[in-house]
């Protein structure tokens, strides 16, 4: 049997969290170290679709839509969503979706 967590759990606080991997580089605008990796890796530019799945806060989406991904995202979270709605707002292009 496999048990689910519900979408609740990842309310605002889970995801504005201090102690959540990545908060501090969040508030300052930047990656942390494992998202930064996760971006050179990628190697992405222009004419790139992206889809990213569990896009929490949506930092990922963000700088890669600065590279001129085209991004979308989906996360089961309402608060998730919210907040990367904010964090992209000067990418009216991103598409991001609550999805499960």
């Amino acid at each position: 049997m496999i048990r689910r967590i519900p979408a609740e759990a990842y309310g605002r606080e889970f995801f504005l969290s201090p102690f959540l991997e990545g908060f501090k580089e969040f508030e300052l605008g930047s990656l942390s170290v494992v998202k930064t990796r996760q971006l050179e890796l990628l190697d992405l530019g222009a004419n790139i679709a992206l889809l990213e799945i569990g896009f929490g806060r949506g930092e990922l989406l963000l700088h890669c839509a600065r590279r001129g991904v085209a991004v979308t995202g989906i996360d089961y979270a309402p608060d998730a969503l919210k907040i990367a709605q904010v964090t992209l707002q000067d990418f009216p292009d991103a598409d991001l979706r609550l999805a499960d």
